[in-house]
């Protein structure tokens, strides 16, 4: 809402900076006056002039302005040459009060006549001329010649008016002016101690160097009489001119900071420095001899006006990507180039005035601004602080939660171990969960059975006529053997549970711990004979080649191999048959035969009688005959 107010009003403020001096325009060298009060407002002397060029061509040109924006026979006058300006004033002939020509002095060499009567003193910001009763107009001749000025010409207003009128406009436009350079100074102030309070917020100080900056040139070009050439009489003009353009583009490297700030990016970051040097050395070359000067003189024109559309584009890009206080530097950025346009450069007290109320306004919608997203910033942390100790709360009660939970698993567990029927629970991936102590007697040793797969365990399942469930358990160290079972389904929490409720009229052939049996030999179990026999097969290849396990899979072609994600070759299949815990219940013996069949071939080169030859030979054959 803020926003739309401040555009609202400045665009108010600008249409409500008419004048009625706009209203009186010279037309072809002649300008009508009769009935102005010229007691109470001093009248530019604005529009069509006539001029003669170099006394031969005669042309109209709108002034103020330089003759280089005229063109003739097609092409734009040149910058040196001379020519004579006139105009034409009509008067009412009852004005005896003496009239007033102010202007600000011709840069290039001139000569004033009015009447036919030769002015000397044109250097002079004020020509008294009085004018006889009987005089019923004034005719104004202006001779220019010019060799060294940028601006050939009259670029600034001439204005007519009585002795008080002439006081009253120029109180009237150095207030204002010293009302804009004041507003600069005041912001600059307000960003510098903002900086030196807060030294980590660099923005503050570049806005501080940056009102600095255009206040400065504000206050420069602001004074009809420059106060160089007050101070320094014997500068030439054309140094001045050029210094006020040197501070101009020696606010570019600020500005580009000032960007930075706003949009902190690599390429900007890098390119930084580079945009720095070309401004310095742009600024350079004002201090160039005067006829190198003016042949590029537009090249100047053309940058500025090409650095000021990027800048433009900065600030629209910053106000699409919601870079705060974008939007209000933007506004103030395009009031102060407006009211430097149409105010510093053409004189214009009303628009001057305009600016600097437009400025003061941004500004102090831009400390509201952040006032309010400071407070909000507030709100914001104080919020998310409650949050913080609700979460904290709800965690503590999800603790405690827990910890409840848990005991009371506790207490479970320990009521279901005094049990004497044994019990068994599966996961939803048929894992086990739990055991109790009567199914560790039940199942015959003393091994953890957590964490194995059903599958494992079981090896075959057969549905009852009675609800049971009859399975074909499998163990290590013994044989095989039935048991019955029941089958509950559980809901615990979110979990899906399977309960198994073995019979205690089943039971292993040796159900006491003490009496569990001991492993076996490797003739009498063929899955550890075949993890023996590759044990020894791969011992023997590794001492014959110098290969690893991978190389050995790879060569026979009996085992699979794959590359991991790392890069690094892989054997699982051969992997889970040199571990009982992996190694299928049906495994191939038949790859188990030849694994050892292409072992022997690759050493028969060794001893026959070698010990670890003959042993897994015997192996083999032992074997071949079990399956």
């Amino acid at each position: 809402m803020a926003e739309r107010l401040l555009l609202l009003l400045t665009t108010l403020l600008f249409l409500s900076c008419s004048s009625e001096e706009a209203e009186r325009h010279a037309h072809q060298g002649v300008m009508d006056l009769r009935g102005a009060d010229l007691s109470k407002e001093a009248i530019p002397l604005n529009g069509e002039w006539t001029l003669i060029w170099n006394n031969q061509d005669t042309l109209y040109s709108l002034q103020p302005s330089s003759w280089t924006s005229l063109q003739y026979h097609g092409k734009f006058l040149p910058v040196q040459g001379q020519a004579r300006y006139e105009l034409f004033v009509l008067l009412d002939s009852t004005d005896t009060e003496p009239l007033v020509l102010s202007t600000k002095e011709i840069n290039s060499e001139s000569t004033l006549w009015v009447n036919g009567k030769r002015i000397p003193d044109i250097g002079k910001k004020r020509l008294n001329i009085t004018l006889n009763p009987q005089q019923t107009g004034m005719y104004i001749q202006i001779d220019v010649r010019n060799s060294s000025d940028i601006r050939p010409g009259i670029p600034c207003p001439v204005y007519l008016g009585t002795f008080s009128a002439m006081n009253i406009r120029e109180q009237r436009y150095l207030g204002i002016q010293a009302v804009l350079v004041g507003v600069f100074l005041l912001m600059s102030a307000l960003y510098f101690a903002s900086w030196i309070l807060r030294r980590k917020e660099r923005r503050s100080m570049l806005l501080a160097l940056y009102s600095l900056v255009w206040g400065a040139f504000s206050f420069f070009q602001g004074v009809e009489a420059s106060p160089l050439e007050v101070l320094f009489p014997g500068i030439p003009t054309l140094w001045i001119q050029k210094g006020y353009l040197f501070a101009v583009i020696l606010a570019f490297p600020l500005t580009n900071r000032l960007w930075l700030e706003l949009f902190p990016t690599k390429i900007l970051r890098k390119t930084l420095p580079l945009l720095d040097l070309a401004s310095l050395g742009f600024a350079l070359t004002l201090f160039l001899p005067g006829p190198i000067w003016w042949k590029w003189f537009f090249l100047y024109l053309i940058v500025g006006n090409v650095y000021m559309l990027i800048l433009l584009i900065a600030v629209i890009a910053a106000v699409w990507k919601r870079v705060p206080d974008a939007w209000l530097f933007g506004v103030g950025l395009l009031v102060f180039y407006s009211t430097v346009a149409m105010g510093t450069l053409h004189f214009q007290g009303e628009w001057v005035g305009a600016g600097a109320l437009a400025l003061v306004l941004t500004d102090s919608f831009l400390l509201t601004r952040r006032r309010i997203q400071a407070f909000d910033t507030v709100d914001t942390q104080r919020i998310k602080l409650l949050r913080m100790q609700h979460l904290k709360e709800e965690l503590s009660g999800l603790v405690l939660q827990q910890q409840q939970s848990e005991r009371r698993e506790k207490q479970l567990a320990a009521l279901l171990d005094h049990l004497e029927q044994p019990i068994l629970v599966l996961n939803d991936d048929n894992t086990v969960c739990y055991t109790n102590q009567s199914l560790n007697h039940f199942w015959g040793h003393n091994e953890s059975l957590l964490g194995k797969s059903w599958s494992q365990l079981c090896v075959e399942e057969r549905n009852m006529e009675n609800g049971m469930v009859a399975c074909h358990l499998y163990r290590e160290w013994g044989t095989n053997w039935i048991a019955v079972a029941q089958k509950v389904d559980l809901e615990i929490g979110n979990e899906s549970l399977l309960a198994l409720f073995f019979q205690n009229s089943v039971r292993s052939p040796n159900p006491n711990p003490e009496n569990f049996p001991t492993p076996p030999n490797n003739a009498l179990d063929p899955h550890r004979l075949a993890k023996t026999i590759l044990e020894q097969s791969l011992q023997i290849w590794t001492q014959c080649t110098g290969l690893d396990k991978a190389s050995f899979a790879e060569t026979s072609l009996l085992w699979k191999v794959y590359m991991d994600a790392n890069g690094w070759r892989r054997t699982p299949t051969l992997d889970k048959y040199l571990e009982l815990t992996k190694m299928p219940r049906l495994p191939k013996w038949r790859k188990v035969l030849d694994s050892a069949d292409f072992v022997l071939a690759t050493a028969q080169f060794r001893a026959w009688n070698d010990p670890q030859i003959q042993d897994l030979k015997a192996l083999r054959d032992q074997l071949e005959k079990i399956i």
